[in-house]
């Protein structure tokens, strides 16, 4: 038996009444909504202020702006393999933005999750249970 966590899986299809095949598709995990301000902010969080909070890849931007730095040097003089210094430099720089990328996305869903729960909670609506003799039960103390 093949269980499911309701939106972990992209694409996924879950029962539906209203469909005559009984299921629906579901909606992205990562949509245009989130993607365009995540590259954007992606690319903000290159500034070296912003990377020191991440050490690893603060050394790892400090390594790529070095190589890109040898690279420059490399097809000015003539000397070196150019080749080899631009996929290096090319490989340390989307490795940063890759991972500043990963973790834009990563705030974006969580404010939107935080912003679907606030949503929720506005939007409970609570049955209160009665005894048979038509008593509220109130065992469990009502905040909100």
């Amino acid at each position: 038996m093949a269980v499911q966590h309701a939106g972990l899986l992209q694409g996924a299809t879950s029962p539906n009444a209203q469909d005559p095949g009984g299921f629906k598709r579901r909606a992205s995990l990562v949509g245009p909504e989130m993607l365009v301000p995540a590259v954007v902010q992606a690319f903000r969080m290159l500034h070296p202020l912003v990377m020191m909070r991440n050490p690893v890849m603060f050394i790892t931007e400090i390594g790529a702006v070095v190589t890109t730095l040898v690279t420059i040097q490399a097809g000015i003089t003539g000397q070196g393999d150019l080749r080899y210094f631009t996929l290096v430099s090319v490989t340390l720089w989307l490795t940063v933005v890759f991972a500043n990328f990963a973790e834009a996305l990563a705030e974006a869903r969580g404010k939107a999750q935080a912003d679907t729960l606030r949503k929720a909670r506005r939007d409970i609506t609570a049955h209160r249970l009665l005894w048979p003799d038509d008593t509220p039960l109130d065992t469990v103390p009502h905040r909100c």
